[in-house]
């Protein structure tokens, strides 16, 4: 056979190049596709959520750090806050001395302030019921009286009625009698009068 024409060869040429553009160059690989690392996205959520709870937690702590002093207080009020809270201001309408704030006397109506010139802190009476050292409803006004004078720094003369009871002995009527000064006592303390005044108050028999 004769050599091949220039078509035979330019064909066989053609040929060989289409089939070289379908293989794989040597020494190539092919590069897979890697998948996100879920392990590493987990940790990218969880340290967002710490910082996202810290930046909350600092915030909090900084708005209480900026609130008032009273503000953390509690609110919680006792018997005794009540009482004072609801106790009207000098010049106020008043029923009775405890309806009054302290350092002031209910005189005709009217809250008015302790001063060295208030009449109503120059004598207490107490009396009594008869055989009995009990405090009477009246007793009780007059000790809430002398209570709030000496606390205003008033040394009113305090008169207490003496057991004079003619059915008893005498030993038994002078055994009421130190319970009543013992009743006057107690009274005035629980009132606030301080122990000082109380060893300085020289208690006369109501004549």
């Amino acid at each position: 056979m004769g050599p091949p024409d220039d078509q035979v060869l330019k064909a066989r040429v053609f040929e060989r190049l289409d089939r070289a553009s379908v293989r794989p160059a040597r020494g190539l690989h092919r590069v897979p596709v890697m998948e996100p690392n879920r392990s590493k996205r987990g940790i990218v959520w969880l340290v967002g959520l710490v910082a996202v709870v810290a930046g909350v937690a600092l915030i909090v702590l900084w708005m209480k750090a900026r609130r008032p002093e009273g503000a953390s207080r509690e609110t919680t009020l006792t018997g005794a806050d009540v009482e004072r809270h609801a106790q009207a201001p000098a010049g106020a309408a008043c029923a009775t001395h405890a309806s009054c704030a302290e350092g002031s006397l209910c005189a005709r109506g009217r809250c008015e302030p302790i001063t060295e010139a208030t009449p109503d802190c120059g004598s207490v009476e107490v009396r009594f019921a008869e055989g009995v050292a009990d405090l009477s409803p009246s007793a009780d006004v007059e000790i809430e009286r002398a209570a709030r004078c000496l606390k205003a720094h008033r040394d009113p003369r305090l008169a207490i009625e003496p057991s004079s009871d003619a059915n008893i002995s005498a030993g038994e009527n002078d055994a009421i009698t130190l319970a009543r000064l013992s009743t006057v006592h107690r009274a005035l303390q629980a009132r606030g009068v301080p122990a000082e005044r109380l060893d300085a108050m020289r208690p006369e028999p109501l004549r």
